[in-house]
């Protein structure tokens, strides 16, 4: 599914705290005062602009959408 992203919008500032398996994109939860816990919205960031997406962090106030990412599919 990542591979049809065109684009990912992403709230600047937002953070999901965890780490998200390339392999498989399943999302484990943590906590950001572990060390080893990343951001899982920058994992995906990576993962659609290395399939050739496109990536775009918002404005807190220009984005609508609460979860703190959109998408827009190439088809």
């Amino acid at each position: 599914m990542l591979a049809r992203l065109g684009t990912l919008l992403l709230e600047a500032g937002r953070q999901l705290p965890g780490r998200l398996d390339p392999a498989s994109g399943k999302v484990e939860r943590g906590d950001l005062g572990d060390p080893r816990v990343g951001d899982v919205l920058d994992d995906l960031a990576d993962l659609v602009a290395d399939m050739g997406g496109e990536v775009v962090v918002i404005p807190a106030d220009g984005m609508e959408a609460k979860t703190g990412l959109a998408a827009v599919y190439r088809y």
